[in-house]
């Protein structure tokens, strides 16, 4: 595993899972229809995990430090600009020029995001995590997980699904 921390551990397992849809939409040579299923497929699995994210994981983080609180901020406003392309990425009248260009660019961010949490924000959160706010936080973390399911108003995900 990434560290010996079991949420951490949750957390980089839910973005290698997320990142497995993110190659569909980065590869070029996948066409416009198996960029969108991608996509759709896991919308309700990176949903889920920033929800979880921010209430559990940031919440936390801001309790801890200066420089925590300002990395678990700087969390948040990824997570809002991420939002706003997961709103526009779900309008199914959107040009697939356009669709494509954005996913994209979602895909490209979404990508830095997770490279940047593992490699700068998970190694900070580490030293502040003893065993017991570890068992917390993963307890936490994961049971959330239950009861965080994304509801659809997506007109690209109705359209996708009666195929």
């Amino acid at each position: 595993m990434f560290f010996n921390s079991s949420t951490i551990d949750h957390l980089v397992e839910d973005h290698d899972k997320i990142r497995e849809h993110m190659d569909v939409l980065l590869d070029q040579k996948q066409d416009d229809g198996s960029k969108k299923l991608a996509f759709v497929k896991m919308l309700p699995m990176l949903i889920s995990h920033s929800h979880r994210e921010e209430k559990v994981v940031y919440s936390y983080m801001a309790k801890q430090s200066e420089e925590l609180k300002r990395l678990a901020i700087e969390g948040d406003e990824e997570h809002a600009i991420l939002d706003g392309l997961v709103e526009e990425l779900q309008d199914y009248t959107l040009p697939d020029d356009e669709w494509i260009a954005k996913s994209k660019v979602f895909a490209d961010l979404l990508c830095h995001h997770f490279d940047l949490e593992e490699r700068e924000v998970f190694p900070k959160l580490k030293k502040v995590l003893n065993d017991e706010a570890d068992e917390q936080l993963c307890f936490e973390y994961d049971g959330r997980r239950s009861y965080e399911r994304p509801t659809y108003q997506s007109s690209l995900f109705y359209t996708l699904l009666s195929f």
